[in-house]
Parts: structure tokens; C-alpha cells; sequence
């Protein structure tokens, strides 16, 4: 998980950051560290707009993320859900008592992040949408 970051807030929420690049066996591993790191009484939270670059491996791969989130996740956040919809859709079929929150962008996710994160809470922030993906391409 090169370029993955841990930031402990003031309030006691952990947010770690593994924005900068998204693969299946990275993801999988960073999903195991909301358990290790989540205080008791904490949620797990995952952001995410899923991984790109996967070709003919998109869906099989983000519905094994989705399946493998449900046991250690307690809220998604799908960024994006359009392009994440094989993951919410597993995640969803596998633990369908838990919370899943769609945002258009990250922006979204932040003001949700903003007004709902309790100190106890860990957040993971699985890859970073280039704007190319974020944004309408303007020819």
C-alpha cells in the first residue's frame, strides 16, 4: 500500500488514506485494517469510487471487493455510483442490514464525512478518482 497515510483526528476519528493508487490485492488489504485500527464503539467506514484500469476484470473484481467489504465495513460510501455499482450491489446483497450512502464526487463525501463521523470511528479512503473520471471530458 505505498503512499498510504494514517491520520489520527483531534476527536479520536482515524482516517486512513489510501486515495493515491487502487489495485484488488491493495484494496483487500487495506479493508482489514479498519478492524485492527477501529477503537470499541467505532464504525468502519469506507470511501470509495471503486478501482479503474480494470478492463474485462471491472465487474468481477469490484463485486469480490463489494462481498469482501461487507465483513468489515459498517458504511460505504460509493463515490461515483454509477462506476461502483458492482460493489455496492455486492455489498449490499452480503450485508444488507448495513448503511450505503451515495455521493456524486468526493466533494459529496466529505460534507457527509463532515456532518456525520463520530470520534470513534475509523474512515477509509480507497482511491482518488482522476478528474478525468470525476469530471466531464470537454472536447
Amino acid at each position: 500500500m505505498a503512499g498510504t497515510t494514517l491520520d489520527g483526528q483531534g476527536d479520536g476519528t482515524i482516517v486512513i488514506d489510501d486515495a493515491y493508487n487502487s489495485n484488488p490485492v491493495g484494496f483487500a488489504s487495506a479493508l482489514g485494517l479498519l478492524d485492527a485500527l477501529r477503537p470499541p464503539g467505532g464504525r468502519r467506514i469506507l470511501v470509495t469510487p471503486g478501482m479503474v484500469e480494470l478492463g474485462a476484470a471491472h465487474q468481477e473484481e469490484h463485486e469480490r471487493i463489494g462481498r469482501l467489504a461487507a465483513e468489515h465495513v459498517d458504511v460505504l460510501l460509493a463515490v461515483a455510483p454509477e462506476r461502483v455499482e458492482p460493489l455496492a450491489a455486492a455489498f449490499a446483497a452480503a450485508a444488507p442490514e448495513r448503511e450505503i450512502v451515495t455521493c456524486a464526487g468526493f466533494a459529496e463525501a466529505r460534507q457527509w464525512l463532515d456532518r456525520n463521523l463520530a470520534g470513534r470511528d475509523v474512515v477509509l479512503i480507497e482511491n482518488d478518482l482522476p478528474d478525468l473520471y470525476e469530471r466531464p471530458l470537454r472536447l
